[in-house]
């Protein structure tokens, strides 16, 4: 079985996947200029606390990379 036209359709997803992700990181990289603690993280780990920045046991998992001496967040959702 052939499919015509499927190296032009995957060298125009591959174009697509190349200006998201260039997207991606000039977002990371806004983020770390206006928090340069996130410099201390990689990409993943950044993308994955910015994603669950609602979920403290995700967060948690990073806290340790920006905050020297600070191993755990405890937060409470009280209002």
């Amino acid at each position: 079985m052939t499919y015509e036209g499927f190296m032009s359709d995957l060298t125009d997803i591959s174009k697509k996947l190349d200006e998201c992700q260039k997207i991606l990181l000039s977002l990371l990289e806004q983020k770390r200029s206006e928090f340069p603690r996130f410099y201390f993280v990689s990409s993943d780990e950044l993308f994955e606390l910015l994603g669950n920045s609602k979920d403290p046991s995700k967060v948690n998992k990073h806290i340790r990379k920006c905050f020297e001496g600070v191993n755990k967040l405890k937060i409470d959702n009280q209002v």
